[in-house]
């Protein structure tokens, strides 16, 4: 391998690392290792100050403790012996204190004059009384404060100063700190070691307790990578997981609104082509016997005027359908409903069959108590009153009459549209809703056998209820119930 080929081949793998560290970075698992070993440092870092600190203070406060038994037994030994300031020593030089740089010292100072002394500080210039670090605090009469000892070694210092026979006195008492320096450093070292440690072991807890926490996880994420078009009814088991078993049921609830969103589109499809097949067949056939040889204009036109009417036919076909996925889809939703005036919906839609009565020599009476009003949309429910009115004028005599009334009943607003038309069976009464249901009496008539579908949709979406009465023979009477103003 050429040395070009080694450069490329680090380069790659340098690359792949890369790739892999930002991949685990952007990770959920790797961000909860990382947080967690973030924190967990932060915090051990300031748990080892603290600890240290405390120690300290804890060990200085053991020592200031003793050197002020020390200084009450110095101040108790001194007395007046044949009107001479003596200090007994016995008790004192049988101690530490009497071994040369025991790392114990005392001196008594009297209005400037050295009164006693521990051995090692006789004859040597030394004085207890320099102070070399700002560790100090006062406690009545007594200060605290450290210091060098003869043998350079730090001291922890009490200066005690009072008045004995009206006379300016002063007792040193001195320790060394070397022991506790030493007690500290070897803290502080196992502290630096420690720490580390601890990270790095926590470190690995953190990273296995977050893959294991994942689990369910990644079992969550493999039911969903099965999921397709053709499993949409199948359920994602809840996983073992508190926190999942909301996500399990939202996306459980997800794929029944896909599931829904697929049988309307498949529900489109049939209902589309059921429909338009017939009369898609009937205008193929009559273009093809049209053109079978040559016809006069009147002939042509008497041909073309026949299909315009059955594609026509297909146009309201086809927009009956794509209303009903309108309101299979759930676009009509009452959140963005307004406030309206029902007498205006039906006085719209009595407008627009009113060309069509007119033809069958059908009168429509209207019969409103008062104004009434609900939240919704009005061109909907203007095409729910619409398709109404239409059946009630296809499907009635001629010279016959439609009475619309509206007027409020208990809780409810009541519209009625009645007609005197060939009425509908008992038997046929729950079926005229179904979509492109008609009855045997009226097949021969036009008409898409969805009209009733759509109205009864978009009255359910407006909270209210549609009921038929109805006798064969003498017409039908379609009852809309609403509920009044703010009960809806």
């Amino acid at each position: 391998m050429t040395k070009n080929s080694y450069i490329l081949s680090g380069a790659q793998d340098t690359y792949s690392r890369n790739r892999s560290v930002k991949a685990f970075l952007k990770s959920i698992k790797g961000r909860l290792a990382v947080l967690f070993f973030l924190f967990l440092s932060i915090f051990l870092i300031l748990l080892d100050g603290v600890i240290y600190k405390e120690v300290k203070s804890l060990l200085l406060s053991s020592v200031d403790h003793l050197l002020h038994s020390k200084s009450q037994i110095v101040k108790g030994l001194l007395h007046v012996e044949h009107g001479v300031v003596e200090l007994e020593l016995t008790e004192i030089v049988s101690g530490e204190y009497s071994v040369p740089r025991s790392g114990h010292y005392y001196k008594v100072v009297m209005d400037g004059r050295v009164l006693a002394a521990s051995e090692s500080l006789v004859d040597m210039d030394f004085d207890l009384s320099r102070q070399i670090s700002d560790i100090k605090h006062r406690t009545g009469n007594e200060t605290f404060y450290t210091s060098t000892g003869p043998a350079g070694e730090p001291v922890r210092v009490l200066k005690n100063t009072f008045k004995f026979l009206d006379k300016e006195t002063t007792v040193y008492v001195a320790s060394s700190l070397a022991d506790s320096l030493e007690l500290l450093a070897r803290l502080r070292y196992f502290l630096i070691i420690s720490t580390p440690v601890i990270l790095l072991i926590t470190g690995i807890g953190a990273y296995w307790i977050a893959s294991l926490s994942l689990k369910p996880l990644r079992r969550f994420s493999d039911e969903i990578e099965k999921v397709t078009h053709r499993t949409l009814g199948q359920k994602i088991q809840e996983p073992g997981a508190e926190e999942l078993k909301g996500l399990a049921s939202t996306f459980n609830s997800m794929l029944d609104r896909l599931r829904r969103a697929f049988e309307i589109e498949k529900r489109i499809l049939s209902d589309a082509s059921h429909e338009l097949k017939t009369p898609l067949s009937v205008i193929l056939a009559e273009s093809d016997v049209t053109l079978q040889k040559k016809r006069t204009a009147g002939e042509y036109e008497k041909s073309l005027l026949f299909i315009k009417e059955k594609a026509e036919s297909m146009k309201k076909t086809l927009n009956d359908i794509l209303n009903l996925a309108k309101l299979d889809s759930g676009l009509l939703r009452s959140g963005e409903f307004k406030e309206l005036s029902i007498n205006d919906c039906l006085s719209r839609a009595i407008e627009m069959v009113s060309p069509s009565a007119r033809k069958k020599k059908i009168e429509i009476r209207f019969n409103a108590e008062a104004a009434f009003t609900i939240k919704g949309d009005k061109d909907r429910l203007t095409e729910a009153f619409l398709n109404l009115l239409d059946n009630a004028i296809m499907y009635n005599h001629e010279s016959g009459h439609v009475d619309v009334s509206i007027s409020p009943d208990n809780s409810n607003i009541v519209i009625q549209i009645k007609d005197t038309g060939v009425g509908i069976k008992q038997d046929e009464l729950d079926k005229i809703f179904n979509r492109f249901y008609r009855s045997a009496e009226v097949r021969n008539r036009e008409g898409t056998g969805l009209g009733l579908n759509i109205a009864r949709e978009i009255i359910d979406a407006h909270g209210g209820e549609i009921r038929v009465e109805s006798t064969p023979g003498r017409g039908s009477n379609f009852i809309i119930l609403f509920p009044e103003p703010g009960i809806l």
